[in-house]
């Protein structure tokens, strides 16, 4: 477990949420499972002793990997115990969520666990203020959030209707406090949009604090994932889940304090980058104004020898190596 507190705060909590979800509705049991957008593996990390497949759309040699699209899973009804996944709705097109849905209903035998982002208008204003910063830093659009912004987050009552029109029962958690997640998001564009070594450590030194300190009550309502998990024997699995109200102010404070030094750490970097871009430009400035005065230089050479050629004594001069060359011949 040591290890997996080494992951990024993003990863290790999406992938924690499930596997505390996972072990109540299967209620401890060894079960067969399948993720759906599961890239990476990280589920099979947090429970390696468990039967997990992979499908996702690109290419993988992982042993436990199936290469397909999930709004046509090729497998038969009631395959899998449970399916899984997370952070994968909202870069499904709008118009195909519902048979992504419907595609997990009809394969799961047990249930199925559904975690995205849903549409909240502060989340949407944050998410497109990220991804300025993303392409401020980077010159180039987020990859998830400019799909977020393109496809839209889904709606929470869109999930819900699917779920109740195929009779299952079904409970809500949201994960990520909103106010601690818009920080964590912009910490996590730095590092993803300066990339230096130095911001790095700092970015898993807050990674691990946060993991081992602070996931376990990041949860609310109104959080920025909302983690769906739907039950098709009609049981509501209810999970109690503390919020970050009931974490301690040490805790509170040592991760302001690792924020702190990550950020004063960043903008540093961002700095320094600035100033050798700086001076990369300076140099770039003065090698085109060399280039400018060579071209100069060459256009009036061009001048003077075109004048040169239309003079009287150039014609002449020709005409008589015309005649030295006949006579060589």
């Amino acid at each position: 477990m040591s290890e997996l507190k080494e992951l990024s705060f993003s990863v290790y909590t999406r992938y924690k949420s499930i596997q505390d979800c996972i072990l109540a509705l299967s209620k401890n049991k060894k079960i067969k499972i399948l993720e759906v957008g599961g890239r990476g593996n990280f589920l099979k990390k947090f429970m390696p002793s468990y039967d997990i497949t992979i499908l996702d759309v690109i290419d993988s040699d992982e042993p436990n990997y199936i290469k397909g699209d999930g709004r046509s899973l090729p497998f038969k009804d009631n395959e899998f115990d449970i399916i899984v996944s997370t952070d994968v709705l909202e870069h499904i097109p709008a118009p195909d969520r519902k048979i992504f849905i419907e595609e997990q209903i009809r394969v799961a035998k047990i249930g199925l666990i559904i975690a995205f982002p849903s549409y909240n208008k502060e989340v949407v204003q944050i998410e497109k203020e990220t991804n300025k910063l993303y392409r401020s830093l980077s010159g180039q659009e987020h990859p998830w959030l400019i799909e977020h912004l393109s496809f839209s987050l889904p709606q929470e009552k869109f999930v819900e209707k699917i779920l109740e029109t195929h009779r299952l029962t079904w409970s809500c958690y949201g994960n990520q406090d909103v106010r601690l997640w818009r920080q964590l998001l912009a910490i996590d564009i730095l590092v993803a949009g300066v990339g230096a070594p130095e911001i790095l450590k700092k970015f898993n030194e807050l990674s691990a604090y946060y993991n081992s300190h602070v996931q376990q009550y990041d949860y609310h309502k109104n959080g920025y994932r909302k983690l769906y998990v739907a039950n098709k024997n009609r049981g509501r699995l209810l999970l109690n889940k503390p919020s970050l109200q009931s974490i301690s102010s040490q805790n509170i404070i040592e991760l302001g304090m690792l924020m702190s030094i990550f950020m004063k750490e960043a903008f540093d970097q961002i700095n320094k980058q600035t100033v050798k871009l700086r001076e990369r430009l300076i140099d770039q400035w003065e090698l085109e104004k060399e280039i400018h005065k060579s071209l100069e230089e060459i256009d009036r050479l061009n001048k003077k020898l075109h004048g040169i050629e239309s003079s009287k004594l150039y014609k002449i001069l020709a005409k008589i190596r015309g005649i030295l060359n006949r006579f060589r011949k």
